[in-house]
């Protein structure tokens, strides 16, 4: 069965830490430093200082953001650096991690390079070519027998 980045990322993110989470910010109360989530209100203030905040959509989509702290009252996430420009964090989904989800995403991409070819050579011994060419997108390694017709 095949994985998305996104799948390894937050999968691998689980068994770091409980201080993972995943959300959509509240539609209001955002600033460019600000974060602000009702649904985080249940976690101590503190819990989250020090993690990293990951933006998954938005006008901040892909920039990864410090957590210098944490209040529950609200959910507000106080974030390093700004957003740049007018930017806020309004509607915008969001991951935490303990770690910089950077490094996370370089070493899936590490580990998968390195993998790739057992990989690859495990998945047609066994027979699952047929299910997803993705795991083999060149061919390289079908024979005529083999090949799906």
């Amino acid at each position: 069965m095949g994985r998305t980045l996104v799948q390894l990322r937050q999968g691998t993110g689980r068994l770091l830490s409980t201080r993972t989470f995943y959300g959509t910010a509240d539609s209001s109360g955002a600033t460019t430093t600000n974060l602000r989530d009702g649904d985080t209100k249940r976690f101590p203030s503190g819990w989250f200082a020090g993690a990293f905040i990951l933006v998954t959509s938005g006008t901040s989509s892909g920039n990864v953001f410090y957590v210098t702290a944490f209040t529950n009252t609200n959910g507000d996430f106080t974030v390093t650096p700004a957003a740049s420009g007018a930017t806020n964090f309004n509607s915008a989904t969001y991951e935490v991690y303990p770690v910089d989800p950077t490094a996370m995403t370089d070493l899936v991409n590490k580990a998968a390079r390195q993998l790739w070819p057992w990989l690859s050579r495990a998945v047609l011994e066994e027979q699952y070519h047929t299910s997803t060419p993705l795991w083999n997108p060149g061919f390289n390694e079908w024979t005529s027998s083999s090949a799906c017709t």
